[in-house]
């Protein structure tokens, strides 16, 4: 049977080149093609055991409340794609609750994933601080799972208030496991690569090309570890770059042609590389040949000591590594099996400016569902999970009136509190409802006017209950998706100005997808310029504000004005104020000539001399690795909070600030929007302003008409002189 073979090659391999080179992918692809989606392993699984503490692994600011006389939480974990849990799991909780309550009555109840674990009395026992340690059956655990912890409590006094109960931030879930054998298919992609839910740091190894490297299969790498970065959360992503498939220890990623990837090219026809086995696979290629466009992608496992997943992303040309990259990291379907092949990039549509993942909408009016799919549970919870957080770019301005919520509500029981409801924004009051007024069952709407004085690019909206204390938080109220938001506002900031990198790599994300960023690296490509790139590339991917990253790399001989004249720039330059950069950006306003400073990297940031909309951020350090050095350093969280200034020359205790051009204003006006505003709070004028614009109207028409007349007059007073 005959698969995808390449169909071409670089200008000056000989034929029997090419003969070697559609051997060695036809190899490649038999051995694929064979695949199933789990290997076996005849070596006995390594076993641990993993702990997930509330307030630490799981988020927990604050204790978890259980308030009135029924009331529920709930409460998710992951568990990584690896790991398969054992016997011997279990649920640590400390707990305590109010005095008094009437053990007969009051209960707890703690279920996992839709089944019952346990239900304990609530009774003097455990009155005060105390640990209950719950069996898990490994059955039940899942990639994801949720808790759900269920009260039903009554008070020996009903007179003695609202009964809480509390599950302390302390508590930890401890589960063995044993780690097996990843699951080996594209549709899981990004995992065992990357585990988005993992809690602890991962690895991932690159294998470093050779130095006749394309731009295209640069651009590729790039993006593969942006994207990677921008999944693994919260987690730091590290990448070892690694010249052997036998030297990597973590998941390996192979990118580029057989040309610039040798090493795999060794490896195709060895027995140490090997494939899953099985049916159900998908199988690439066809007996057409693989086009110039066209690319491969696969996964598999190098058999060594341990088994090493491997990702390889190939094609016949450089133009087809990169299409093969782009479809697997933002393709709106994901390649399935072993192998696929990859003819066109279904990528997803342009994101507009400052439409950012996490973020409020650029309209004025939106809805919470256009901000999370889920309902948002506020009053009554502690934690993360009982605010709203509305967050805005940095160079957002509100308008000085118009600002208006109404919050869609519901409570977790048909009961009426007596207490009124309070909406607090940003710490101050901004709403009181009574109860009994605004509910007229489980659920109620509220309109409340939101003063342009509290408003900031950082915004917190919660829901509770007046008087009602941390210990008393009163029942839960969930905020429904179709809540609606009105905030008009403007956006305006000063630039260039460092200090707003720290927001998102403002203002180089204002499309948060960064098709128009451009990264410019140095020339030659050695396996420090890779190092350097992945450096860039996975700070870009832990900042900026998208779910998939698409932006392009440039080497300095290519770029030029016909290349990224329209692209925000970032520039990476081995020498400090070298001759390469006077030739790329022509006046560039360096800093001052500080004897003792010259031999410190340094960053910049000056408007593009291309383009007066766009903005360059250029790194100079006296090497290609002092470079990479200076991109961690800059983008550490240290760093970030202390730029400031249009340029800084970088030091290991912190930024060392200068101004060296004039700040520019960049303002978007939106004066339709303005309007909108204007007419719904000044509502009351509007009678008058459409009698003042029809008197206009009826005067412009009484003159015309007047015109015509006259006109008529005229043309008919010399039909009768003729």
């Amino acid at each position: 049977m005959k698969n995808a073979i390449l169909s071409s090659c670089p200008r000056g391999l000989r034929p029997s080149g090419i003969v070697k080179v559609s051997l060695l992918l036809f190899v490649f692809l038999h051995l694929f093609a064979q695949g199933s989606t789990q290997t076996k392993d005849s070596s006995e699984p390594s076993a641990g055991s993993y702990r997930l503490r509330f307030d630490d692994q799981l988020s927990l600011s604050l204790d978890l409340q259980l308030c009135g006389a029924s009331d529920n939480r709930p409460l998710r974990f992951y568990s990584e794609s690896r790991w398969k849990p054992a016997s011997g799991s279990r649920l640590h909780l400390f707990l305590e609750h109010s005095e008094n309550l009437d053990g007969d009555r009051s209960f707890l109840s703690v279920r996992l994933n839709y089944g019952i674990l346990r239900s304990l009395r609530l009774d003097d026992q455990n009155e005060q601080r105390s640990e209950v340690v719950i069996p898990l059956p490994p059955e039940s655990l899942r990639r994801e799972n949720e808790f759900v912890f269920s009260v039903t409590q009554f008070p020996r006094d009903p007179a003695s208030g609202t009964p809480c109960t509390f599950i302390k931030r302390d508590s930890f879930i401890e589960i063995p496991y044993s780690e097996g054998e990843s699951t080996l298919d594209l549709s899981q992609f990004p995992t065992p690569f990357v585990d988005p839910h993992s809690y602890r740091p991962q690895k991932v190894s690159l294998l470093v090309p050779t130095n006749t490297a394309s731009t295209p299969t640069l651009q590729a790498i790039a993006l593969m570890a942006a994207n990677l970065a921008r999944q693994a959360g919260p987690q730091q992503l590290q990448f070892t770059l690694v010249r052997t498939i036998d030297s990597a220890d973590a998941p390996l990623i192979i990118i580029g042609t057989p040309q610039e990837q040798p090493e795999l090219k060794d490896q195709l026809g060895q027995s140490h590389f090997v494939t899953e086995r099985g049916e159900g696979k998908g199988v690439a290629g066809s007996d057409e040949k693989l086009g110039e466009s066209e690319g491969l992608v696969g996964v598999g496992t190098a058999a060594r000591g341990h088994r090493v997943p491997i990702l390889f992303v190939t094609a016949n040309s450089p133009a087809g590594v990169l299409v093969a990259a782009q479809q697997m990291l933002g393709g709106s379907t994901k390649p399935k099996g072993a192998v696929a092949r990859i003819s066109e990039t279904s990528l997803p549509q342009r994101k507009g400016p400052r439409d950012w993942a996490g973020f409020i909408p650029p309209s004025s009016r939106f809805r919470l569902s256009e901000v999370t799919q889920n309902d948002l549970r506020l009053g009554g919870v502690a934690g993360q999970a009982g605010s709203l957080h509305l967050d805005a770019p940095p160079d957002v301005q509100f308008l000085a009136y118009g600002h208006e919520m109404n919050l869609a509500i519901r409570l977790a029981s048909d009961a009426r509190p007596s207490q009124s409801l309070t909406v607090h924004f940003n710490g101050a009051l901004i709403g009181r409802f009574a109860s009994q007024q605004v509910f007229r069952g489980p659920t109620a709407s509220v309109t409340v006017e939101v003063p342009a004085r509290l408003l900031a690019s950082s915004n917190v909206l919660k829901v509770g209950w007046e008087g009602k204390t941390e210990k008393d938080a009163g029942p839960a109220v969930t905020l429904l998706p179709n809540s609606e938001f009105y905030l008009p506002r403007v956006y305006r900031t000063e630039l260039p100005n460092l200090g707003l990198l720290q927001h998102n790599l403002y203002p180089f994300s204002l499309h948060s997808d960064l098709q128009d960023l451009a990264i410019v690296i140095p020339d030659p490509v050695s396996a420090d310029t890779v190092a350097l790139l992945v450096e860039i590339a996975c700070v870009v991917g832990r900042l900026a504000p998208s779910e998939f990253l698409n932006f392009q790399v440039r080497r300095t001989v290519e770029a030029s004005r016909s290349q990224i004249g329209a692209c925000n720039i970032i520039a990476l330059s081995p020498q400090i104020a070298g001759d390469s950069i006077h030739s790329l950006f022509g006046r560039w306003q360096p800093l001052p000539w500080i004897d003792s400073l010259k031999k410190l990297p340094r960053v910049q940031q000056q408007v593009s001399p291309w383009n007066s909309s766009k903005w360059v951020l250029l790194f100079e350090a006296n090497s290609v690795p002092a470079l990479q050095e200076a991109v961690r350093l800059c983008f550490s969280d240290k760093m970030l909070k202390q730029l400031t200034g249009d340029s800084a020359v970088l030091l290991s205790t912190g930024p060392l600030p200068f101004t060296v051009v004039r700040r520019q204003i960049v303002e978007e006006k939106l004066y339709l929007m303005r309007l909108e505003a204007w007419m719904r709070e000044h509502w009351v004028a509007m009678p008058i302003v459409l009698t003042l614009v029809s008197a206009v109207l009826f005067a412009g028409l009484r003159v015309a008409l007047g015109n015509y007349r006259r006109a008529q007059a005229t043309r008919g007073s010399i039909q009768r002189a003729t």
